[in-house]
């Protein structure tokens, strides 16, 4: 019986909290403050597991993370807090702190500049905007191109259903990139180290060695293994129990 009534009690402090976000959130922030990092890391957990994904639950949980020098899954959270906040200066200032206890170190490739400007130039607007903005410049296109047939400065029609043109197959080709970028994975290392592998198996050969809060790209995966790329270039297998999504 006593059973039973415990039970009855957690279901209904679930339900509470599931409603009310907030209050949890708050208690979490309490927690914190108290010096109480792993209960804050409990409550922000449950906020987000709730499915409350918000730049400030991942920053909160990253710094109670932090505070226990959970290097790995600080990282983690700084990381997926700026993925929904990108030009937050706290979260971009807490998280190179944090990436100075991650032991791996790596001489990183330069980015072409052409790649970099693609990527700060799309980074305006998502995918499915560029997209549209790129649909109006074609229909812009068709609009000119029938009007030429009514009108008596020919030139200055065909001069602008041109330029619309262009315009929406540029746009169109931003929109792809775009998409691209939105379909990259990165991971963070959150077990103490892992080796990588040359295959996805266990008996295939060590390449290296990485440690907790390595950021690293998912390029691909088989079966428990995804096979990932370092900020050096190097590329190799690694155990997917290993590692936890941005």
């Amino acid at each position: 019986m006593k059973k039973a009534i415990v039970f009855f009690l957690v279901l209904i402090s679930i339900s509470a909290l599931r409603a009310n976000p907030q209050e949890l959130f708050a208690k979490a922030n309490q927690a914190y403050q108290a010096g109480d990092f792993n209960q804050a890391v409990v409550l922000y957990d449950s906020i987000v597991n709730l499915g409350y994904n918000h730049p400030e639950t991942y920053f909160n949980l990253a710094n109670a993370h932090y505070r226990l020098n959970h290097v790995g899954p600080a990282i983690l959270n700084y990381e997926k807090a700026l993925k929904l906040d990108p030009k937050n200066e706290e979260i971009q200032h807490n998280l190179a702190l944090a990436n100075k206890a991650v032991v791996d170190e790596f001489n990183v490739l330069p980015t072409p500049a052409i790649a970099r400007i693609t990527r700060d130039f799309s980074s305006i607007f998502s995918s499915s905007t560029w997209s549209v903005l790129g649909i109006v410049f074609l229909l812009a296109t068709f609009l000119f191109s029938f009007l030429f047939l009514f009108v008596n400065q020919k030139s200055v029609f065909i001069a602008v259903a041109v330029i619309t043109l262009f315009s929406a197959v540029l746009v169109e080709g931003v929109a792809y990139q775009k998409y691209l970028f939105e379909q990259e994975r990165f991971v963070v290392i959150t077990s103490s180290n892992s080796y990588v592998k040359s295959a996805p198996a266990t008996t295939a050969e060590d390449l290296f060695i990485l440690h907790e809060g390595t950021k690293c790209k998912v390029l691909d995966e088989f079966d428990e293994w995804q096979k990932i790329k370092l900020p050096d270039g190097k590329i190799g297998w690694i155990k997917t129990e290993t590692i936890s999504a941005i």
